[in-house]
């Protein structure tokens, strides 16, 4: 789904205000409200037995005042420009290898309980008696986390791979000891209503959980006969496929009930009809 139909969505749904004002907009380093994060990281070249410490400075846009929590955010959307010091003692080994980019896969933004996934690649970059790693990317797809008001930090760690002529050297790296991670911003995610659906067939029940504005992307749906739980089933997609325990002959109303969790709200389907004969 793209963001102008989230935010029309959003809006009909009267989750917030500030999703009808306008569309979810990612960090893009080119808005001028642009945001910059910078933390000490210590990297370990264990190939070599050295260690160095890099400032890294990241450069994105300040994230929507406000969205519903758990909704799914699509591949491409955020940028993020990262730049990274290289110890002088250090680059001239850099060179030796053959050094001349480097990417960090597991690169993103904290996000309360969630993480945002932004790959970055970039060139080795020489001004001066200065180098630095250069680099840009956008997110991979993900799920906002649950409701509250969390900060998008720089990461715990990443992994800096050296692309060097013997092939990739990954170079884990940490934040420095004292150091806290630093925000480029923060989103308040308030938590989705929701409507369960529910049907039948071949001993499978089908139950549909959809939110203010989106899918549920989490949570669980418990089936009872009466009192009795006949079926349980995680919700991926909207959408949890349980199959129900051996039911005995006669009628059956089972009622599938949505348990919610920090993104979405609970709610239960209408009874379902069983007649086992």
């Amino acid at each position: 789904m793209n963001l102008r139909r989230l935010s029309a969505r959003t809006a009909a749904a009267g989750v917030t205000a500030a999703l009808a004002a306008g569309a979810l907009v990612g960090l893009g380093a080119t808005s001028a409200d642009a945001a910059t994060a910078s933390n000490v990281y210590t990297c370990k070249v264990d190939l070599l037995s050295v260690s160095f410490d890099t400032t890294l400075s990241a450069t994105g846009e300040i994230p929507l005042p406000s969205a519903p929590a758990g909704y799914p955010v699509d591949a491409g959307l955020i940028s993020l420009s990262v730049t990274a010091s290289i110890d002088p003692a250090f680059a001239p080994t850099l060179g030796q290898y053959g050094v001349t980019s480097a990417k960090a896969d597991d690169f993103g933004l904290t996000m309360g309980k969630g993480f945002v996934p932004v790959p970055v690649a970039g060139n080795i970059v020489t001004s001066g008696s200065a180098v630095s790693w250069q680099a840009t990317g956008k997110n991979t797809a993900f799920n906002l986390p649950g409701a509250g008001n969390p900060s998008a930090t720089l990461p715990s760690k990443f992994t800096f791979i050296a692309a060097s002529s013997f092939g990739d050297v990954p170079i884990p790296c940490t934040l420095k000891a004292g150091e806290t991670p630093q925000s480029l911003g923060s989103i308040a995610l308030a938590k989705q209503g929701t409507k369960t659906t529910a049907k039948v067939a071949k001993g499978k029940l089908t139950a549909t959980v959809k939110g203010d504005a989106s899918a549920a992307t989490s949570g669980q749906v418990v089936v009872l006969d009466g009192k009795k739980v006949v079926g349980k089933g995680n919700v991926k997609n909207g959408k949890a496929v349980i199959k129900l325990k051996k039911l005995k002959k006669g009628t059956h109303k089972l009622v599938a009930s949505f348990k919610g969790n920090d993104a979405f709200g609970a709610s239960k389907a209408k009874a379902v009809k069983v007649v086992v004969k």
